[in-house]
């Protein structure tokens, strides 16, 4: 999946989810809530992930 304001990735058991909006000091927007909403959905959804990493 590919977000504007996210980068997410999953890699074995693991989801990760980086805030990128560095410019803005990753200040949210309704669009960020969205898209991490739909990572965390996406990685909830998969019975293989374990573990969800957010930093930014």
């Amino acid at each position: 999946m590919e977000f504007p304001d996210i980068i997410y990735a999953k890699s074995d058991a693991i989801a990760s989810i980086k805030l990128d909006r560095a410019d803005t000091r990753n200040a949210f927007t309704d669009a960020m809530v969205k898209s991490l909403s739909k990572a965390f959905h996406d990685a909830r959804s998969d019975p293989r992930i374990k573990v969800i990493v957010l930093s930014g």
